[in-house]
């Protein structure tokens, strides 16, 4: 979305914002995982998440009263509340993996975020204190990260009117997931 038009209206601005945090957020991750800083990688998981379902809310099941309410910083939509609306609205493609990412790692992602015992915990070790991450913990991270990214790829071209747009997107998420399997 950067250096695009911003979309017209509440509905597509909180949509656009949020899909463009997450993808800051990518980017962001990929930056601390470069200079291995596992914790706070970690950390910027569940914000990701959050902004995929404001995004999803925003763009597909918000009222307008409720959209207001958001801006005026009076809602904060629940999570599960929205996938169980998401579900209802069919969108077809990421409920599921949505659902299943909160059933199995909202927990474990507000641990990392709030500095809860999964942050604690990641930073001793049996001889030292510091980070201490397996390499299925730093793939976990990764491939999180990378599938938040996608979604909020998926869906900012729908809030512009550019076609060319679009299409190059969809260029990019299918050549990722291609790569990825």
């Amino acid at each position: 979305m950067q250096g695009r038009k911003a979309p017209d209206g509440l509905r597509g601005s909180v949509a656009a914002g949020s899909f463009d945090a997450v993808c800051e957020h990518h980017r962001a991750i990929n930056i601390l995982m470069e200079q291995r800083f596992v914790g706070s990688a970690f950390a910027l998981l569940r914000p990701m998440f959050d902004g995929c379902i404001v995004g999803l809310w925003a763009t597909y099941i918000a009222s307008d009263e409720l959209l207001e309410r958001f801006g005026d910083g009076r809602f904060t939509p629940e999570p599960h509340k929205v996938i169980k609306q998401l579900k209802r609205h069919d969108d077809g493609s990421y409920t599921d993996t949505l659902h299943r990412i909160y059933d199995q790692a909202w927990k474990p992602l507000c641990s990392y975020t709030h500095g809860g015992r999964l942050q604690v915990s990641r930073r001793n070790a049996a001889d030292f204190v510091g980070p201490n991450y397996t390499d299925d913990e730093v793939r976990e991270v990764l491939t999180f990260s990378n599938a938040m990214a996608i979604i909020a790829a998926m869906e900012i071209p729908s809030l512009t009117s550019d076609q060319a747009f679009t299409d190059e997107m969809m260029k990019v998420v299918r050549k990722h997931v291609d790569a990825r399997g």
